[in-house]
């Protein structure tokens, strides 16, 4: 995964948990699934759906309808490319890699999966194989990106269904394997002693990230992902509790100019935030912004936001009534 991927995967991941918000409903929620992680795993992305559907901002969100059209289609077309009957089915989406170079990357889905309406869908998909490998079966076909895109050379998508519940998707087979071998736990996982990754994942979390550095390798990105080329750890987590949530995020760095830097850029953007969004103009938005804190101690910095769920829902109103023309809300059902 190159370093531009990462940032498109940690934007899409955001955009997927609160549009996940919206259309799911309230169900006992389930730990994010760190032991179908390697321990030889460099990043990490997790969204714990179950986790999502406890919190009023998901309630007040679905039922004022407050997604907007395109978000609404995207996810039509992933329930349908799931295979799910309903939204309550998907329990946790997991993505992770070895390497940030490499395409090694593994898709992990648990729920409760239409698996022939997803093998009626696959088969039509250029390039559709079906094999047998380890007494497991396989499914591939050729994805081709859209032209235009950095690197739109065609590559294989490997499907396993590991389980009823469980779907495997990666692009090498040989990650293919060793995803099994861990989820079979013939191998060690984050939570063995000597995993890479620290997986300190907040027990209410719905979004949890985490990269073990350097973080950003190319010098083909910009300013403010540059000052991650020095960073050793990144991690970021959206947790609920009972009337707030609590965004988090750390940064390790061993360069007290770089840690100096990155805070700038983020209290920079905090002050911008807060100019565009006066308070005699928009009170909760300005007042949602600045209980953004951050902090930094022995090349560790944090960032914390905690956020009522009154002012959140109030601050995503805000956004929806000033959306640009075309971004209308659309009715909950069209989502679900």
């Amino acid at each position: 995964m190159t370093p531009k991927e990462l940032a498109v995967t940690m934007k899409r991941s955001l955009i997927l948990t609160a549009t996940l918000l919206a259309v799911t409903h309230s169900a006992r929620a389930v730990p994010v699934p760190t032991q179908h992680v390697p321990a030889t795993a460099r990043w990490l992305i997790c969204v714990d759906v179950d986790q999502l559907r406890h919190n009023p901002v998901a309630v007040a969100l679905r039922d004022r309808g407050l997604i907007d059209d395109r978000a609404s289609t995207k996810l039509a077309k992933m329930k349908k490319d799931l295979g799910l009957r309903s939204w309550d089915d998907l329990k946790s989406i997991l993505v992770y890699g070895t390497d940030f170079e490499g395409h090694d990357a593994v898709l992990i889905i648990h729920a409760k999966i239409d698996q022939a309406a997803v093998v009626d869908r696959i088969k039509s998909k250029h390039g559709y194989t079906v094999s047998t490998s380890d007494k497991r079966t396989v499914h591939s076909w050729t994805y081709k990106k859209s032209r235009g895109k950095d690197d739109d050379s065609p590559y294989k998508i490997l499907l396993h269904f590991y389980s009823d519940d469980r779907a495997v998707l990666c692009r090498d087979p040989k990650a293919l394997k060793a995803a099994i071998t861990v989820l079979n736990g013939q191998a060690a996982n984050l939570t063995s002693g000597k995993a890479v990754l620290r997986a300190r994942v907040p027990a209410t979390a719905s979004l949890y990230l985490e990269a073990a550095g350097p973080v950003v390798k190319s010098q083909r990105v910009g300013r403010h992902a540059q000052l991650l080329r020095q960073a050793k750890h990144l991690s970021f987590s959206v947790a609920h509790g009972a009337d707030d949530l609590q965004l988090t995020m750390h940064v390790t760095t061993e360069d007290a100019d770089v840690a100096m830097s990155i805070v700038q850029v983020i209290e920079g953007f905090r002050a911008m935030m807060l100019l565009r969004h006066p308070r005699d103009e928009a009170p909760q938005v300005h007042d949602a912004i600045r209980t953004l804190r951050v902090e930094t101690k022995a090349g560790r910095i944090s960032v914390t936001w905690p956020i009522s769920n009154g002012r959140m829902i109030q601050v995503i109103e805000h956004r929806r009534r000033n959306a640009p023309h075309g971004r209308k809300p659309a009715h909950s059902h069209d989502a679900e």
